[in-house]
Parts: structure tokens; sequence; C-alpha cells
């Protein structure tokens, strides 16, 4: 007996459009809904209804006017550069460090913390966690 998969529910399908436009927004960078459509293949309708969204989450922000075909204006997209970070996390031997980034990827933040020779594992891991609350913490008032 054949069993028939299932499709994607509309949620699913949105969150697959999603996906896809900011994959191609990192890949491209700074560009219009028209370049992310032609880059996707996705209808531009779709392309306006999923970036209204991801404008309104502080995800994606209009940045800027440049002239398009026909004489129009095209309005450009990029990842917002306030609001949302990102918290990084790098393990060494002798030390961690702990950065903060925004969502195009610039830093805001960096610090490296030794790690002291002898020091047990489980306070290496708390300390680490502490630090990580503290950045955390700042970035969210």
């Amino acid at each position: 007996m054949n069993e028939i998969g299932k499709g994607l529910s509309l949620g699913g399908v949105q969150g697959h459009n999603r996906h896809v436009i900011l994959k191609t927004l990192h890949d491209i960078g700074n560009c219009s809904r028209k370049e992310i459509s032609v880059a996707t293949g996705l209808d531009q309708a779709t392309i306006t209804r999923a970036i209204g969204s991801l404008i309104d989450e502080g995800i994606v922000e209009e940045v800027g006017l440049s002239k398009g075909g026909r004489g129009r204006r095209s309005i450009h997209l990029d990842f917002c550069s306030k609001g949302r970070h990102i918290l990084c996390l790098r393990l060494q031997r002798r030390s961690f460090s702990v950065a903060i980034f925004n969502l195009r990827g610039d830093p805001i933040t960096s610090e490296e913390i030794p790690i002291p020779r002898g020091q047990p594992a489980e306070d290496i891991f708390e300390n680490i966690v502490n630090i990580m609350q503290k950045r955390v913490a700042r970035f969210k008032k």
C-alpha cells in the first residue's frame, strides 16, 4: 500500500518562504524586493507579504532608495542594525570569548576571558554562563 505524503501547511509554506527570503538577503546583501523575487523565483506579492512581517518583527528594515527600471525607485532592504542581536561564544584551550553582533554581522562588543590553569570544568562553565547572562541582560533593556 502506498502512503501519500502530506504537503506543507500554510504556516509551513510561509516559514519556508521567509527562510528563502532571509537567506537570499544574507547572500545578496542590501537589495530590493524585486531583486529578491528574481533571485528566489517567488512572486513579488509573496515577497511583499513576507517582508512586511519581517519589518514588523524588527528583523529587516528599509534602508534607502535606488533608481530602478522604467524610472521607478526601488526601496532597498537589509537586516536591522538595531534591536536584535546575536550572542556568540568561542571556546579555546586557555580562554573563551563572548561577542555580540547585530543582524548585519557588525560587532557590537567582544571580550576574551582567560581560563586559569587547573580550574575545574564546572567553575569554567559556570563563569561562561554568568558572563553570557550578563551580556543578554544588558541588551534586553
